[in-house]
């Protein structure tokens, strides 16, 4: 038999979230308890597992907006691919996707350094063509291209773009004979490229000119203190809404973190401190989810107001990051129900003050 660790009361964050997670393996090992994402597997049909997934598709407000600007993107370059005006259209669609794909990059930097990276790499291209007549001989500056493109993939966009824009022309030459003046043609369609990625995705969008890592931050505590709030509430009918603004608020955090993580290091160092703060903040949400959960299948729900002494700290915590304080203390939280919630909260709170990060 498995005896789980006695419920005293510890004198550090840190020893109460050790003996929260000794508690939850050994109510996992006996099976005295479960949690909401370790319940048995339940055979469910396709149509669940396409919601599902679109759903993990749409979550996240920064995500949805993403769609559109690449979507408006692709959509002008679709279109004056349509005209004729450029002899190969298919490099500026190219490179409106490349520069503007999904992974929440600085979009104003990667479309200057491609910009600039084609520029110098369509002058080693042309001047290759020139002097190296056609034939087998053009092998070798294409395999010092492809050498040398891991080495610019690990730097930056423009050297990587420096290296890539001349193999790709003797890649093109080796097959069409277009001869030097495909470097022309390649510079044009990848600077109409760009400026239709600043212009329409990133100049009318003001979002995508800053980081605000902070703001996102405590808009997801004050998701995770509603959800917390009411999602105990059996006639509450919007639970599983909140469960989903609150791991909306979460990706939108994560979106605008792995934005700035881009940016030039004056931004990215100062991010960086934010990192442990998110990493408590997911803890918090996942321990809310797993007791709400628990209650919805038969645990006794916890007291009302240890309930709301937690989200009100939560609150708090949210008002001091917009403001600028030192979170104050949340209090004790020793309500067993809520252990795990309240362990987590305290984690957070002594992160983001810096005081004992958890």
């Amino acid at each position: 038999m498995i005896c789980a660790p006695p419920r005293e009361r510890c004198d550090s964050p840190a020893a109460g979230a050790l003996r929260s997670a000794v508690r939850g393996a050994v109510e996992l090992v006996s099976g005295a308890e479960v949690a909401a994402d370790q319940l048995p597997y339940e055979p469910v049909g396709y149509r669940s597992r396409l919601r599902e997934a679109l759903e993990r598709m749409w979550r996240g407000h920064l995500v949805r907006v993403y769609t559109v600007r690449l979507a408006l993107c692709m959509g002008v370059a679709a279109t004056l691919s349509g005209f004729g005006w450029f002899e190969r259209s298919y490099w500026m669609m190219l490179t409106v996707a490349l520069v503007l794909k999904p992974d929440f990059g600085s979009v104003f930097a990667r479309a200057v350094q491609r910009a600039l990276g084609t520029l110098v790499g369509t002058l080693i291209g042309t001047v290759v063509l020139l002097l190296v007549p056609y034939g087998p001989l053009l092998l070798v500056p294409v395999a010092v291209c492809a050498a040398l493109l891991p080495y610019g993939l690990q730097r930056n966009w423009g050297l990587m773009s420096t290296f890539q824009a001349p193999l790709v022309l003797l890649l093109v030459d080796l097959l069409t004979r277009g001869g030097p003046g495909l470097g022309g043609i390649r510079l044009v369609d990848t600077t109409v490229g760009c400026v239709i990625v600043l212009v329409l995705g990133y100049l009318p969008w003001p979002a995508s000119w800053e980081a605000p890592v902070g703001p996102r931050f405590a808009d997801a505590v004050t998701a995770t203190a509603n959800y917390l709030r009411h999602g105990f509430d059996a006639e509450h009918t919007g639970r599983a809404r909140l469960r989903r603004g609150t791991y909306d608020a979460l990706a939108d955090l994560r979106t605008v973190f792995q934005r700035a993580m881009s940016e030039p290091p004056v931004i990215s160092r100062h991010v960086t401190t934010w990192m442990p703060a998110m990493a408590a903040l997911e803890q918090v949400a996942d321990a809310t989810a797993t007791t709400v959960a628990c209650a919805e299948r038969g645990v006794p729900p916890p007291p009302e107001e240890a309930v709301r002494a937690l989200a009100d700290s939560l609150d708090r915590i949210a008002r001091d990051v917009r403001e600028g304080r030192e979170p104050a203390d949340p209090g004790s939280g020793d309500e067993e129900s809520l252990e795990r919630v309240g362990s987590a909260v305290r984690c957070l709170r002594d992160t983001v003050s810096g005081r004992h990060p958890c």
